[in-house]
């Protein structure tokens, strides 16, 4: 056979592949779009604004009755929030982790200003949960109730200008006095030096830990 036929006969083949391929990527943004209907539905009226589905979340373990998506929306920008859908009998249910994104600078603000006190050329930034958040938690929640609950605790990564580790003892006792949940990975990176602290609420010691 000659080079011309081969040649055309190759591009023939990647014209098929590639068309099917065109047709596999459009069939199942449609399965997905169906398949995720139910859960788009329950956030819309959860939260009364649109969601789009972005793409299902991988998992090393296999649950035959559950699944997490990712979806986005117009209140969150460029951020992945979090649905994980899970069969019980012929229905489903849903959870999410919007919420978190929603008082993420609440948040922020809050530990800034008790770091305040005990730090110079503070930042702090928020860590949102991969895994579901309270169903009970909605935006008529106020800020305190959401900070204090039982099951919520603070996760972020703070840098802060020098200091010692006995400032750093300080701040962490603070938080428990206040009855804040936290785990904090907190850079010195003018020293370059780094803590982790954490505590929650059945935990009779702060983990305090020189990284």
């Amino acid at each position: 056979m000659s080079k011309k036929y081969i040649l055309a006969a190759i591009l023939i083949a990647a014209s098929v592949i590639g068309g099917y391929g065109c047709m596999k990527s459009e069939w199942e943004i449609g399965e997905y779009r169906d398949k995720n209907a139910g859960a788009l539905e329950y956030m819309e009226q959860r939260y009364g604004e649109k969601f789009e589905y972005i793409g299902l979340k991988r998992s090393a373990f296999y649950a035959p009755n559950s699944r997490s998506i990712f979806v986005s929306c117009e209140s969150f920008p460029g951020k992945e929030i979090l649905v994980s859908i899970v069969k019980d009998g012929k229905e489903e249910k849903y959870y999410d982790n919007y919420m978190e994104y929603y008082f993420a600078g609440q948040v922020s603000d809050f530990i800034v200003n008790i770091a305040k006190n005990y730090f110079d050329d503070i930042t702090f930034r928020v860590s949102i949960s991969a895994s579901r958040s309270n169903s009970a938690i909605t935006p008529k929640t106020t800020f305190e109730e959401y900070i204090f609950a039982e099951y919520y605790f603070v996760r972020g990564f703070m840098e802060i200008g020098e200091s010692i580790e006995e400032t750093i003892h300080e701040f962490a006792n603070e938080l428990v006095r206040l009855g804040i949940q936290f785990s904090i990975s907190i850079n010195i990176p003018s020293t370059d030096e780094g803590y982790n602290i954490r505590h929650f609420n059945e935990d009779e010691d702060i983990y305090f830990r020189r990284k």
